[in-house]
């Protein structure tokens, strides 16, 4: 929708599922419809206003189409001289002149072996302006933009109060690309000029699920391209959580029974570096994809530099190809783990990098159980730690890492404190009325949130005698289940806390409270709900 300054009224554009372009203008309360675009080969999914930047200019219309097409429609002003060069005066018009004029225009299509419709067709439209007199303004379809190769998903014009006016539209598609269009004026004579819109420039190509959209920089006046620099193995089964040990290695669990993890290899140290992306410390293994086998195997730099040859070097000074990224620049997987019975559910690393803890689905005592591993050797940490009936959701390790913290669907929570042999319990509570969802640690380490489908966050403090039982210092309600929790971390001269839940509805909220008081918090700040879906987390500590 837009109000153009020589319209003096609104201007509404739809596009449909029928392939076209409807325009409605408003009349008085109402809006009546004032033309249908054709053209279109697909569903019309985006639609973008241009507005005028000076009274000689067009208002532009710009249409992308699941047919991987944009056109470009020009709104002018219908003027005196146009209706006079046809045999009436403007004092003479009437809706069968007008049908008649538009019938003598020009209307060419080019529909050739199924082809891209081209159509010239002038549209006449008549519309009350605010003041109640009538205006009239031309549609005319003026450029057809080809250049992607799938469904275009979303279109923007570039500001207009940047420093180059040039008109410029973004637009993106489920090709994975971003493509920047402008026009270029070829001059056929010496007073005349065709306007031609050509690409730009094009950004692009990210592997796997590709349908997406795309963000501005914080004037609306840049894009942030981003290049994929690698691909993990991947797991051949729904992603559930994953978490760096350190720059080069990462660790992720999926809907199965084993935690897998993967290692940066070389070329993914030399593409960073070379880039200027960050600069890492060299990989001790490098990725080659073997011909017809199922897993990526893990080389040295000596033998895939013989692999390569003298191209590798020159392959590492520009981000990588589709096929690099699917070979070369690959992380291998080096390790799995496994121990678990059922698929894993949760995931969480120590502060130190030095264990994990894990945790699968589990419809009893035996299943239900956190498993530490530590991340030099993959060997299991001490026993198995028991006490849940029900699957663990949620792990947390403290912010020291002496304590880990579990919550589960059993709607109790359990602490397992460090000792010699492993991580030994210490500590359990069922006062939540329904399944525990998530769990975590302030900073501080002095207390930690549970958040509940009760409709509940409760904090717990260790108590100040020395049976060092956690009791529930404050119990904050929520107007719908509580699917997500974490505190924000504050310097250490910090006087408050602050505390974020996730609702089942989508609403973020956020809390705060004295230091010193964690049982007194006040609502601060409510997000309103702009997802879909419930707010879910798999944070890492302190995050």
């Amino acid at each position: 929708m837009t109000h153009s300054p020589f319209l003096e009224a609104i201007l509404l554009a739809i596009g449909s599922t029928d392939r076209n372009i409807h325009l409605w203008t408003s009349s008085e309360d109402n809006f009546v419809q004032a033309a249908v675009l054709s053209g279109h080969e697909d569903w019309v999914k985006s639609l973008a206003f241009r507005t005028p930047q000076s009274a000689g200019d067009a208002l532009i219309l710009a249409s992308g189409s699941q047919d991987a097409n944009i056109r470009l429609w020009n709104i002018e002003p219908f003027t005196k001289t146009t209706l006079t060069s046809s045999g009436a005066s403007t004092s003479e018009v009437t809706d069968e002149l007008l049908d008649a004029f538009e019938a003598s225009l020009v209307n060419l299509e080019d529909t050739e072996d199924g082809g891209r419709q081209i159509s010239l067709k002038r549209h006449i439209l008549t519309v009350k302006s605010i003041q109640q007199s009538q205006q009239l303004f031309t549609v005319t379809f003026d450029a057809l933009l080809i250049g992607h190769e799938a469904g275009v998903t979303a279109l923007s014009w570039r500001p207009q109060n940047s420093p180059d006016d040039t008109p410029t539209l973004l637009s993106t598609s489920t090709d994975s690309s971003l493509i920047l269009w402008s026009p270029s004026t070829v001059l056929t004579s010496a007073s005349d000029g065709t306007t031609l819109w050509i690409n730009r420039q094009r950004f692009g190509d990210v592997g796997g699920q590709r349908l997406g959209g795309f963000v501005g920089g914080p004037d609306g006046s840049t894009v942030p391209v981003w290049h994929e620099i690698a691909r993990p193995q991947v797991h051949g089964y729904d992603l559930i959580g994953a978490a760096f040990l350190d720059p080069l290695c990462f660790v992720s669990i999926a809907d199965e029974k084993v935690v897998r993890v993967f290692e940066a290899p070389s070329e993914f140290v030399e593409v960073v570096n070379n880039l200027g992306i960050a600069r890492l410390e060299s990989a001790e293994v490098r990725t080659v994809s073997p011909v017809l086998t199922a897993s990526n195997l893990a080389y040295t730099a000596s033998a895939v530099a013989e692999l390569n040859g003298a191209a590798d070097d020159a392959r590492t000074r520009r981000r990588p190809f589709e096929g690099e990224l699917a070979a070369v620049t690959l992380w291998p997987e080096i390790e799995k783990v496994f121990g678990h019975g059922y698929e894993s559910i949760a995931l969480a690393v120590s502060n130190d990098k030095q264990c994990i803890a894990t945790a699968c689905k589990a419809t009893s005592q035996e299943h239900a159980v956190v498993r530490v591993y530590e991340t030099q050797t993959w060997q299991l940490v001490g026993q198995p730690l028991p006490g849940h009936n029900l699957t663990v959701t949620q792990i947390a390790f403290s912010p020291d890492d002496s304590l880990i913290l579990s919550v589960s669907r059993d709607r109790s929570w359990r602490l397992f404190e460090k000792s010699a042999e492993g991580y030994v319990p210490v500590a359990a509570d069922k006062s939540h009325g329904r399944i525990i969802w998530d769990c975590a640690w302030a900073p501080e380490g002095d207390i930690f949130a549970t958040a509940s489908r009760d409709k509940t966050i409760k904090v717990w403090r260790r108590a100040a005698d020395a049976n060092s039982k956690w009791t529930a210092v404050a119990t904050i309600a929520a107007k719908a289940a509580a699917t997500a929790v974490s505190f924000a971390a504050r310097p250490p001269e910090s006087k408050s806390r602050t505390l974020a839940v996730g609702l089942e509805t989508g609403e973020i909220m956020l809390f705060a409270s004295p230091r010193q008081d964690p049982s007194q918090w006040k609502a601060t700040l409510t997000i309103d709900s702009r997802y879909v879906h419930a707010i879910w987390t798999n944070h890492e500590p302190n995050s």
